[in-house]
């Protein structure tokens, strides 16, 4: 399960919990095990572990035999075309065997200029929506997360008797707290954090409001010394021989090879590669002047 990145841990443990409630009392499955914000441990040769990320969720489903498998399979596939669980992407997969393998088609554009390279990923994207035997194509880049970013006026900060260390180290205590001491309890010793309530600390809106204490002792707001800017980012930048590189991936449907559906996608790449391949010069033609360098094909069948 993949939520918008960005997406807060609890809510996707909330999601979680929504899918496990599909599962419960299913006579099918023998156990199930969810991980939340990483995947699960590589107790399987094939698997190909995630990183972490408070936006994705996974649960390993073990089913009492392999008819049983093919029905919890088709019950969860069947529910999210539904509408069950919208408000992530989901995957139902099988353990695959082998070397690990993601996604069966899989096409990486890659180039110097994350922009240009993530517009051409769409062009590919869009084609491979075309293909009968693909099933929903993404990219390994989802949606920008959106991010806050604190400006701070040297100039008045200075004034003030404080350095851009010192703003930080503050917001730092304030937001994400600091040990300030412990406490024994029974044969333990127990840390305790000190930090803003809850409600300074989540309301984004107020993030201005906070104080930072000068080193004469002043309690000083922070937007007299700063300003608050609200914008996205790229979440994770993949790169491959120093190149940005975004891989367009697909499922295929069931009783298809991936290498054929790989081949049938190909040629229909082929104009974009052939703009690729020309030199760049004028930008007359629309052009960008730091286009991707190559489109390449990845299958799991071809390793």
């Amino acid at each position: 399960m993949r939520l918008p990145e960005g997406t807060a841990f609890n809510v996707t443990e909330k999601s979680v919990e929504k899918a496990e409630t599909l599962l419960k009392d299913d006579k099918d499955i023998a156990t199930y095990t969810a991980y939340v914000g990483q995947g699960s441990p590589r107790f399987w040769l094939g698997l190909n572990p995630q990183l972490p990320n408070e936006a994705f969720a996974e649960i390993v489903i073990v089913a009492k035999d392999v008819e049983a498998r093919e029905r919890i399979k088709a019950k969860i596939e069947n529910a999210v075309a539904d509408g069950a669980l919208n408000e992530a992407r989901v995957r139902v997969d099988r353990f695959n065997f082998g070397p690990p393998v993601g996604f069966p088609v899989q096409f990486r554009v890659i180039g110097p200029d994350t922009k240009t390279v993530r517009e051409i990923a769409y062009k590919v994207r869009d084609i491979m929506k075309e293909n009968p035997n693909v099933k929903e194509p993404q990219l390994d880049w989802n949606e920008q997360s959106p991010y806050l970013k604190l400006v701070v006026d040297q100039d008045r900060a200075r004034a003030l008797g404080l350095t851009p260390q010192d703003v930080s180290q503050a917001l730092a205590m304030l937001l994400s707290g600091a040990q300030v001491t412990t406490v024994r309890d029974g044969i333990e010793k127990v840390g305790v954090i000190a930090r803003a309530v809850s409600s300074e600390r989540l309301d984004l809106a107020r993030v201005g409001d906070l104080t930072v204490t000068s080193r004469n002792g002043v309690a000083v707001p922070l937007q007299q010394i700063a300003k608050i800017e609200y914008s996205h980012e790229e979440p994770i930048l993949w790169r491959r021989n120093r190149d940005m590189a975004i891989t367009v991936r697909s499922d295929v449907k069931d009783g298809v090879q991936a290498p054929d559906v790989t081949n049938q996608i190909s040629p229909k790449l082929q104009e974009i590669a052939t703009i690729l391949s020309r030199p760049t010069g004028s930008s007359r033609a629309g052009r960008s002047r730091n286009p991707p360098r190559a489109i390449r094909r990845s299958s799991s069948c071809f390793r």
